[in-house]
């Protein structure tokens, strides 16, 4: 009788199997249900897909924007062998939020400047259009965030800190987006001998665990963060935004001699509401 039952349960396995498309012995995929959001920014005219980090990326054609969506969870922040103001290493736990893919461009900071008649930076002579918009104050680009929020109807602003290096090196706590190893070949930095900037997404093994695009080398990026060099040792766990006030600027660190940002946005539904000192959000503003 025992028999019986097993033959009949298979038979109804292979049946059911057949119903459902199920290859025998293949695992059921499951279904991932796309979070609430997305139908949202569908709905504004975004278009949405997963990209090869699995990370929900979201282009809208009309200001050419792309953002990355960086799931809500901890990281490693700072690092043993940095600077001083780079020390203790410590556990951040950061809610969800988009950042850009890429630094903000010449193209769409020159749109900025056309449309509300403010004088358009300097490029070196090195070109405009896909490379990264340099000779940009923090003012600059919290102008443009606040610009770009009225033209779309969401909410930018420069990123934290903390925002901006768990894009950078991912949960794992990378050195470098790409691993631990330095490789000039990953990015713009004084190693490739350009001295110049390169266009936005030039180096795409060089990208970030979740995706976005010169996170290391081509420019220096601003955050919204005052600088603090004794912050590390009392900052919050929890979404941290900063000192309260400023303190003499840190020292030169970057590869190239400019700063340029990267927007970063979020939607207050989804994300956390913007502090009144945090007036810019394009996701990948950088310092």
């Amino acid at each position: 009788h025992l028999m019986r039952q097993d033959k009949a349960l298979d038979r109804l396995v292979e049946n059911l199997h057949g119903y459902l498309g199920i290859e025998p012995g293949k695992p059921i995929e499951k279904k991932e249900t796309a979070p609430d959001f997305i139908s949202d920014l569908k709905s504004k005219g975004w278009d949405i897909k997963k990209n090869e980090n699995d990370c929900w990326e979201a282009f809208y054609k009309a200001y050419d924007i792309t953002m990355i969506h960086i799931p809500s969870g901890k990281f490693m922040m700072g690092a043993d062998d940095g600077g001083n103001d780079e020390k203790p290493p410590h556990e951040v736990d950061l809610d969800g939020y988009w950042i850009g893919k890429y630094e903000v461009t010449f193209a769409q900071y020159d749109l900025y400047c056309e449309v509300t008649g403010k004088e358009k930076p300097g490029d070196e002579g090195w070109g405009r259009e896909k490379r990264p918009v340099i000779h940009v104050s923090w003012a600059d680009a919290a102008a443009y965030c606040r610009w770009i929020s009225q033209e779309t109807g969401l909410t930018f602003q420069l990123p934290t800190e903390a925002q901006w290096e768990k894009a950078a090196r991912g949960s794992r706590g990378f050195q470098y987006p790409w691993g631990n190893d330095f490789d000039k070949n990953k990015c713009n930095s004084i190693e490739s001998g350009l001295e110049k900037t390169m266009p936005v997404g030039s180096y795409p093994s060089g990208k970030s665990p979740y995706g976005c695009m010169d996170m290391a080398g081509n420019v220096w990026e601003w955050c919204s963060d005052w600088y603090d060099e004794n912050y590390y040792k009392e900052s919050p766990g929890k979404n941290p935004q900063g000192p309260a006030a400023a303190t003499p600027s840190p020292p030169a660190a970057a590869s190239m001699s400019v700063f340029a940002f990267r927007g970063h946005y979020n939607f207050p539904r989804y994300f956390f509401t913007p502090l009144p000192l945090t007036p810019f959000a394009l996701s990948r503003a950088g310092k």
